[in-house]
């Protein structure tokens, strides 16, 4: 498994306000899953792996991925690579990594890039853009699948993460609450609305 760095394989034209193809860094790319091919190893390639392009978070306004704009953005950056790696007949694919730590480490807690703290608010902002923008790049993938680029038999899915809580006692009412509200918060933030299409009860009760 590896990741394309975003602001490699684009980079961003003033003119039109958009990021645009970047031969030389693409090319990169296309020696690397060549060299894998040579070796027999089968890629999984993540299209997004937290290195946010500069220009997207200084001129968008608000800036990255609190803006809903970003969803545009990356939808074309993930178009870009369907089609630009189709000749590889990649099969595994995964669109954002870890979105939690995106969302929660970086606009939530701070301590991540791009180190925005004490906002009730941002993270959950950032976690459905997030959403939005998975979304409308696995609407993109399955329909280069059915126009021929992307190969049928390929895969796409978001690469989640999160440490599996168990109740201090089984038996105290207050620890299996806690416990499930470490899943709700901790998984079933991102999970949940791709298998149900909406958020956990229990987060939409105490976040709103």
């Amino acid at each position: 498994r590896f990741s394309v760095s975003w602001s490699r394989a684009m980079t961003w034209d003033p003119s039109s306000g958009r990021m645009v193809r970047n031969g030389p860094g693409l090319e990169y790319y296309h020696a690397l899953l060549r060299e894998l091919a040579a070796e027999g190893i089968v890629p999984i390639v993540t299209v997004f792996h937290w290195d946010l392009p500069l220009a997207l978070q200084e001129e968008l306004e608000p800036p990255g991925w609190l803006n809903r704009d970003i969803v545009g953005h990356f939808v074309e950056y993930a178009e870009l690579l369907f089609r630009e790696f189709s000749g590889h007949r990649i099969l595994y694919w995964a669109t954002i990594n870890e979105p939690f730590t995106i969302a929660q480490e970086g606009y939530g807690w701070g301590g991540k890039a791009p180190g925005y703290g004490n906002s009730p608010t941002n993270a959950y902002l950032v976690a459905h853009h997030i959403l939005l923008s998975h979304a409308a790049a696995v609407a993109t993938f399955r329909n280069l699948q059915e126009d021929g680029p992307v190969d049928p038999a390929a895969r796409i899915g978001l690469a989640l993460n999160y440490e599996f809580r168990y109740p201090l006692d089984p038996r105290d009412p207050r620890d299996v609450a806690a416990a499930n509200r470490s899943h709700a918060f901790g998984l079933g933030w991102f999970l949940r609305p791709l298998t149900h299409g909406d958020y956990p009860p229990l987060l939409k009760e105490r976040a709103g």
